[in-house]
């Protein structure tokens, strides 16, 4: 890595980093708004200078076979170092700076499934029947989202697949190029903020739940995951019974997800009861 493209991340993630610390402080309410706007502004307008210079960089050189590993695991070490406290900031830059937004494929997204089926380059056949996504490995996945990198159903599956086994730093990544794709997308935005809640960024996690309803109102992945945070994160159990309430009266809910409603109803309404 070139000397100012390393000074450029630097510049980057401080900036991303200062968003973060900047939010905290006016959850805890150590800074006022009017202060915190033109400090906003400032650390987003570093953050995007440093993006459009990096973007104007010569691209890094191949690395050889050994070096190779050596540079993943450095990069997934500064990774895992900071994604707790920049991972707020980095989806909120990314929906912010919509210059660094890449197009959506003609068409629209797929979900992802169809690709296991048809590899990158190999024949469809329509006798094959779809493959089962929990017989997938995560290595299988990486390798159909890397020869397949805008089908944003993949990549979500995967990284809800990494948040599962409590690999955020992994999950980040893949969310962070998510949102990029399809800034807009409810359910792209619903599984970030969910994960943000996973990191210990609840109150985050239900800012940006909100700014997706307010896009999207009824996205059923917004309100599950508002729910659930509601519930677990916040103990206000009312307001997650009256989410999931109307949740299972719209009657679209996949039946696993119905069951889970059942039992996080009746978690609630045992809570409320006390």
């Amino acid at each position: 890595m070139s000397v100012e493209r390393e000074r450029l991340e630097q510049v980057r993630d401080q900036a991303l980093a200062d968003i973060v610390d900047l939010e905290r402080q006016v959850a805890d309410d150590e800074i006022p708004n009017h202060a915190a706007v033109r400090l906003r502004r400032q650390y987003e307008a570093t953050a995007a200078r440093a993006m459009e210079e990096l973007e104007t960089q010569p691209p890094e050189e191949t690395t050889t076979t050994a070096q190779r590993p050596r540079s993943s695991r450095r990069r997934r070490g500064r990774l895992v170092a900071y994604v707790s406290a920049t991972a707020v900031a980095v989806f909120a830059a990314l929906v912010l700076l919509p210059q660094y937004v890449a197009e959506r494929p003609e068409g629209g997204f797929i979900s992802g499934n169809e690709v296991i089926q048809s590899p990158a380059g190999a024949p469809s056949s329509s006798a094959q029947p779809p493959r089962d996504l929990s017989t997938v490995t995560e290595a299988e996945m990486e390798q159909v989202v890397a020869a397949n990198p805008n089908v944003l159903g993949m990549r979500l599956a995967l990284a809800r697949r990494y948040v599962e086994k409590g690999q955020y730093d992994k999950a980040s990544e893949h969310y962070g190029v998510a949102l990029t794709q399809a800034p807009d997308d409810p359910q792209a935005r619903s599984s970030a903020a969910w994960l943000l809640h996973k990191m210990g960024n609840t109150e985050a996690a239900l800012r940006f739940l909100d700014k997706t309803l307010l896009g999207a109102p009824g996205s059923p992945d917004a309100l599950w995951y508002k729910a659930r945070i509601l519930l677990d994160g916040r103990r206000n159990p009312a307001g997650a019974l009256e989410i999931l309430q109307g949740l299972v009266e719209r009657g679209d809910l996949e039946p696993e997800r119905l069951a889970e409603a059942d039992q996080l109803m009746t978690r609630a309404r045992e809570q409320t009861e006390r």
